[in-house]
Protein backbone atom coordinates (compact mmCIF):
# COMPACT_ATOMS: atom_id res chain seq x y z
CA UNK A 1 0.00 0.00 0.00
CA UNK A 2 1.03 3.58 -0.48
CA UNK A 3 0.26 6.86 1.19
CA UNK A 4 -1.52 9.41 -0.92
CA UNK A 5 -2.67 13.01 -0.80
CA UNK A 6 -6.38 13.79 -0.82
CA UNK A 7 -8.44 16.90 -0.38
CA UNK A 8 -11.59 16.99 1.72
CA UNK A 9 -14.42 19.28 2.71
CA UNK A 10 -13.53 20.54 6.16
CA UNK A 11 -16.72 22.51 6.76
CA UNK A 12 -19.13 19.56 6.99
CA UNK A 13 -19.97 17.22 9.84
CA UNK A 14 -19.13 14.19 7.72
CA UNK A 15 -15.70 13.55 6.22
CA UNK A 16 -16.17 14.01 2.49
CA UNK A 17 -13.22 13.59 0.13
CA UNK A 18 -13.23 15.55 -3.11
CA UNK A 19 -11.81 14.30 -6.41
CA UNK A 20 -9.60 17.01 -7.88
CA UNK A 21 -8.12 16.33 -11.34
CA UNK A 22 -5.25 18.78 -10.68
CA UNK A 23 -3.74 16.46 -8.08
CA UNK A 24 -5.14 13.00 -8.90
CA UNK A 25 -2.13 12.00 -10.99
CA UNK A 26 0.43 13.45 -8.55
CA UNK A 27 -0.89 12.29 -5.21
CA UNK A 28 1.69 9.76 -3.97
CA UNK A 29 3.16 10.46 -0.54
CA UNK A 30 5.38 7.38 -0.30
CA UNK A 31 5.15 3.76 0.64
CA UNK A 32 3.19 2.78 3.75
CA UNK A 33 6.49 2.20 5.59
CA UNK A 34 7.26 5.91 5.12
CA UNK A 35 4.79 6.62 7.95
CA UNK A 36 7.53 5.65 10.39
CA UNK A 37 10.76 5.56 8.37
CA UNK A 38 10.40 9.08 6.93
CA UNK A 39 7.41 11.18 7.93
CA UNK A 40 7.25 9.89 11.50
CA UNK A 41 11.01 9.70 11.95
CA UNK A 42 12.98 11.13 14.82
CA UNK A 43 14.89 13.12 12.20
CA UNK A 44 11.79 15.22 11.50
CA UNK A 45 10.66 15.58 15.10
CA UNK A 46 14.16 16.70 16.14
CA UNK A 47 13.93 19.43 13.52
CA UNK A 48 10.66 20.69 14.98
CA UNK A 49 8.15 19.09 12.60
CA UNK A 50 4.70 18.66 14.13
CA UNK A 51 2.37 17.88 11.22
CA UNK A 52 4.17 15.12 9.33
CA UNK A 53 5.11 13.06 12.42
CA UNK A 54 1.40 12.49 13.10
CA UNK A 55 1.49 10.05 10.18
CA UNK A 56 3.39 7.65 12.43
CA UNK A 57 0.14 6.84 14.26
CA UNK A 58 -2.70 8.13 12.09
CA UNK A 59 -3.61 9.95 8.91
CA UNK A 60 -2.76 13.64 8.61
CA UNK A 61 -5.51 16.25 8.28
CA UNK A 62 -4.64 19.92 7.76
CA UNK A 63 -7.36 22.56 7.72
CA UNK A 64 -7.04 25.89 5.85
CA UNK A 65 -6.29 27.81 9.06
CA UNK A 66 -3.19 25.60 9.51
CA UNK A 67 -1.87 25.95 5.95
CA UNK A 68 0.74 28.65 6.74
CA UNK A 69 2.28 26.60 9.56
CA UNK A 70 2.19 23.49 7.37
CA UNK A 71 3.92 25.37 4.54
CA UNK A 72 6.66 26.41 6.97
CA UNK A 73 7.15 22.80 7.98
CA UNK A 74 7.33 21.67 4.34
CA UNK A 75 9.93 24.37 3.65
CA UNK A 76 12.02 23.10 6.58
CA UNK A 77 11.80 19.52 5.27
CA UNK A 78 12.76 20.64 1.76
CA UNK A 79 15.75 22.62 3.09
CA UNK A 80 16.95 19.68 5.21
CA UNK A 81 16.21 16.88 2.73
CA UNK A 82 19.84 15.77 2.47
CA UNK A 83 20.33 15.58 6.23
CA UNK A 84 17.00 13.78 6.67
CA UNK A 85 17.96 11.24 3.99
CA UNK A 86 21.26 10.73 5.79
CA UNK A 87 19.39 10.07 9.05
CA UNK A 88 16.83 7.64 7.63
CA UNK A 89 19.40 5.63 5.63
CA UNK A 90 21.93 4.71 8.34
CA UNK A 91 24.83 2.44 7.39
CA UNK A 92 23.28 -0.65 9.00
CA UNK A 93 20.23 -0.39 6.71
CA UNK A 94 22.42 0.28 3.68
CA UNK A 95 24.69 -2.67 4.48
CA UNK A 96 21.73 -5.00 4.85
CA UNK A 97 19.92 -4.20 1.61
CA UNK A 98 22.48 -2.99 -0.92
CA UNK A 99 25.22 -5.30 -2.28
CA UNK A 100 27.53 -2.57 -3.62
CA UNK A 101 30.56 -0.94 -2.02
CA UNK A 102 29.37 0.96 1.04
CA UNK A 103 30.50 4.44 -0.01
CA UNK A 104 28.82 4.12 -3.41
CA UNK A 105 25.55 2.73 -2.12
CA UNK A 106 25.36 5.18 0.79
CA UNK A 107 25.84 8.13 -1.52
CA UNK A 108 23.42 6.76 -4.08
CA UNK A 109 20.66 6.05 -1.57
CA UNK A 110 21.08 9.32 0.25
CA UNK A 111 21.18 11.46 -2.89
CA UNK A 112 18.18 9.64 -4.32
CA UNK A 113 16.44 9.83 -0.93
CA UNK A 114 16.95 13.59 -0.69
CA UNK A 115 15.64 14.02 -4.23
CA UNK A 116 12.59 11.89 -3.41
CA UNK A 117 11.88 13.85 -0.23
CA UNK A 118 11.99 17.11 -2.21
CA UNK A 119 9.69 15.60 -4.84
CA UNK A 120 7.13 14.62 -2.20
CA UNK A 121 7.32 18.06 -0.58
CA UNK A 122 6.75 19.73 -3.96
CA UNK A 123 3.69 17.50 -4.52
CA UNK A 124 2.34 18.48 -1.12
CA UNK A 125 2.88 22.17 -1.85
CA UNK A 126 1.10 21.85 -5.16
CA UNK A 127 -1.88 20.06 -3.59
CA UNK A 128 -1.93 22.61 -0.78
CA UNK A 129 -2.22 25.43 -3.33
CA UNK A 130 -5.20 23.67 -4.92
CA UNK A 131 -6.78 23.09 -1.50
CA UNK A 132 -6.36 26.75 -0.62
CA UNK A 133 -7.86 27.88 -3.92
CA UNK A 134 -10.88 25.60 -3.43
CA UNK A 135 -11.19 26.10 0.36
CA UNK A 136 -10.64 22.40 1.05
CA UNK A 137 -8.70 20.53 3.71
CA UNK A 138 -5.49 18.61 2.98
CA UNK A 139 -5.05 14.94 3.89
CA UNK A 140 -2.32 12.31 3.68
CA UNK A 141 -3.39 8.79 4.42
Amino acid sequence: MTLSVSLYRHDTERLEFVSVPDIDNRCAAGFECYRTRLWGSRSLTERGATFMPTLKNSDLYVTPDQFDAFRDELAMIHRNARAIAHDIWPYEVIDRFCPVQRSQRARRLRVRGARDIRTYVNRFRSALDVAERMNLGFNIG
